[in-house]
C-alpha cells in the first residue's frame, strides 16, 4: 500500500499585500465622500423657511398670527405654519406644533389640519381647539396630499371637510358637533 498525502490549497485567492493595499487606498479615496455624507441630514425633504408674524384670522375679538417655517413640494406649495393666539392658554397649547392652511371655526371649537413635522406629510391629523375649556385633540387621522381642505354644510350641527376635491372622486370627512352652530 503507498502512503496518500494530501496537501491544502485553494485555487482563485489573491496575495495578501496586495488586498491590504488596495483596500487601504480605496479606504483613503472615498474618506472625503463618506465625510460629506456624514454632514447631510436624512428624512429632510422640506426648506426651512424663516418668515414674520402675520395675521392670518380676525373674527371679533379672537386674531390668530400665523409664521411659516417649513415649505415642500413642487414650488413651496405645501406651506407649514406655527401659530399664535393672544390668549395665553391656547398659544401653550399650539406652541410646538406644525399646522398646514386649513382653518374652520365654529360657536365652540376651532378645526385645523395638524402635521406631527413637515416630515410626514401627507399624514396629517384634523385637530379639534375647544373654545370653552381650551383643549386641543387630535381627531382623525388623514392621509391627504390635497392642500386646500374645503368646508361643504349640511345643516346647522353637520358639515363636511373635504380632503380629496378631485373632479372623479371626492373623499372628505363628516362632522357632527353637537351644540355647534356655524356660518359658512
Amino acid at each position: 500500500m503507498t502512503d496518500i498525502e494530501l496537501t491544502d490549497f485553494q485555487i482563485g485567492k489573491p496575495k495578501r499585500n496586495t488586498t491590504i493595499w488596495f483596500s487601504i487606498l480605496a479606504s483613503i479615496m472615498f474618506l472625503p465622500f463618506k465625510i460629506f455624507i456624514f454632514f447631510i441630514p436624512f428624512k429632510k425633504n422640506y426648506t426651512e423657511v424663516h418668515e414674520n408674524w402675520t395675521i392670518w384670522i380676525e373674527s371679533g375679538n379672537r386674531e390668530i398670527h400665523r409664521k411659516i417655517f417649513a415649505e415642500t413640494g413642487f414650488d413651496g406649495v405645501i406651506k407649514f405654519y406655527k401659530l399664535k393666539f393672544k390668549n395665553n392658554t391656547l398659544n401653550d397649547l399650539v406652541d410646538k406644533r406644525c399646522f398646514g392652511t386649513f382653518f374652520f371655526e365654529t360657536n365652540e371649537n376651532i378645526f385645523l389640519r395638524e402635521f406631527k413635522s413637515p416630515n410626514q406629510w401627507p399624514k396629517s391629523f384634523l385637530t379639534v381647539i375647544n373654545k370653552s375649556d381650551n383643549t386641543i385633540n387630535r381627531i382623525k387621522i388623514i392621509s391627504a396630499s390635497w392642500t386646500d381642505w374645503v368646508i361643504e354644510s349640511i345643516n346647522d350641527k353637520e358639515f363636511n371637510i373635504i380632503t380629496h376635491p378631485a373632479d372623479d372622486y371626492t373623499k372628505g370627512i363628516k362632522v357632527t358637533t353637537p351644540n355647534n352652530v356655524y356660518n359658512l
